[in-house]
């Protein structure tokens, strides 16, 4: 599937980055990789279980994906305000990545989608 195949290839390109990132002594830049490459491995997996639940009905397996997304990234919205309330610069960059990835996700997938159904 080809939505699978974008969270897979962007995962691995955020922790080549990584490791790239680590051997040029760029540790802190390093970190953000791995975050990304986390919030698109939760995103792959909540996509997988969306697919699962609703296996013959692709619009149900949409709606249930982007529900998950909304309620995830909505925390993520709740902790970036909490940090910018208390000038916590670092967790506000975090959460602004996490939440930046979700963007990209949220643009790319529909198309994905609607070439796969």
């Amino acid at each position: 599937m080809k939505i699978l195949d974008y969270f897979n290839q962007k995962e691995s390109t955020c922790y080549e980055k990584e490791k790239q990132l680590q051997s040029e002594d760029r540790n802190d830049e390093a970190v953000f990789e791995k975050i990304k490459a986390n919030v698109y491995n939760i995103f792959r997996t909540v996509l997988s279980v969306s697919i699962k639940k609703y296996p013959n009905d692709s619009s149900k397996a949409h709606d249930d994906f982007f529900n998950k997304l909304d309620q995830i990234s909505s925390q993520w919205v709740i902790a970036y305000e909490k940090a910018e309330q208390h000038n916590d610069v670092e967790k506000m960059h975090i959460e602004n990545i996490k939440l930046n990835v979700v963007k990209d996700i949220r643009e790319t997938i529909p198309q994905l989608w609607e070439e796969t159904a």
